[in-house]
């Protein structure tokens, strides 16, 4: 089994204590070296804490997409049946969309054009 740095931290801390607390070893001694480790369990700690906060802000967003997704859908498919804009609607064009004019003209999008180019 691999030790961690925790676990080894805390038995040289606790072998150093017991056995040779006023002892420097390397030039540290016990006292240097556990503030040493204090510092470095903080900042575990608020990497724990920004993870935590990554994981929740993600889920936030995740959920937001899926809203967003059927708010795309409905407005998507609202202007292919809207009298005024339809199928042929400008806006469906700069959104990625093929329109019943560019399938009559045989015109492709470029992720089209992309996929023919790879599979030849």
């Amino acid at each position: 089994m691999k030790k961690t740095t925790t676990t080894r931290c805390n038995s040289l801390l606790e072998g150093w204590k017991e056995h040779a607390p006023d002892t420097k070893f390397g030039g540290v001694s016990l006292d240097q070296f556990q503030e040493v480790v204090e510092q470095w369990r903080k900042t575990q700690e608020q990497i724990t804490k920004v993870r935590n906060e990554a994981t929740r802000v993600i889920a936030k967003r995740q959920t937001h997409e899926q809203s967003l997704r059927s708010y795309l859908f409905s407005v998507t498919k609202a202007i292919m049946g809207d009298r005024e804009h339809g199928r042929n609607s400008p806006i469906l064009r700069g959104a990625g969309y093929k329109t019943t004019s560019d399938e009559k003209s045989g015109l492709t999008s470029k992720s089209d054009q992309a996929a023919v180019s790879s599979s030849n």
